[in-house]
């Protein structure tokens, strides 16, 4: 059975409040973690979104990414999709074989931008194990895009990190 997370556009996504009824981790605890890292195989348009996202969540002494090589198994893949016919920006789904990052062409438009950015960080999170934020607004993993996009993890972002990985 897949487990598949969805990062969407709402309008006035992003306005700062809290509360605490909701779920902070993936269901069953999945993530694309093996060991203390993510390989991952990248065949998007986006390599610079990529590269921001894995600087977005490195932090010395925890999870580490690298790029798969014949040596290691591949945990993620990320790619495009180009679908008019859905509302999702970006989504990551957990699989049997290596998990997967999609990113919507059709909705992300030709090139890197904050918004790319902001949506492949979003989809990385969910790889590390956390969920989407229904109720605590004004962080990257809000159910919702921010706007103007959150690129980075807030420090509710980095609790939920350290509370699965530290």
């Amino acid at each position: 059975m897949a487990i598949t997370s969805v990062a969407t556009v709402a309008a006035g996504a992003g306005l700062a409040g809290t509360a605490h009824a909701e779920t902070h981790f993936n269901p069953g605890g999945v993530s694309s973690v093996d060991g203390d890292w993510i390989r991952y195989e990248s065949y998007t348009q986006y390599s610079g979104s990529v590269a921001h996202a894995i600087n977005a969540w490195y932090k010395d002494g925890g999870i580490k990414f690298g790029y798969d090589d014949i040596f290691s198994i591949t945990d993620l893949e990320i790619g495009d999709a180009n679908r008019s016919d859905v509302s999702w920006l970006g989504r990551w789904s957990h699989n049997i074989a290596a998990d997967k990052i999609d990113l919507n062409v059709y909705f992300l438009g030709p090139s890197v931008s904050d918004k790319s950015n902001s949506v492949l960080t979003h989809e990385l999170g969910h790889a590390l194990g956390i969920n989407d934020h229904t109720q605590t607004t004004g962080i990257l993993m809000y159910q919702t895009i921010a706007s103007p996009p959150i690129q980075a993890p807030t420090q509710h972002d980095w609790d939920d990190y350290n509370t699965l990985w530290f």
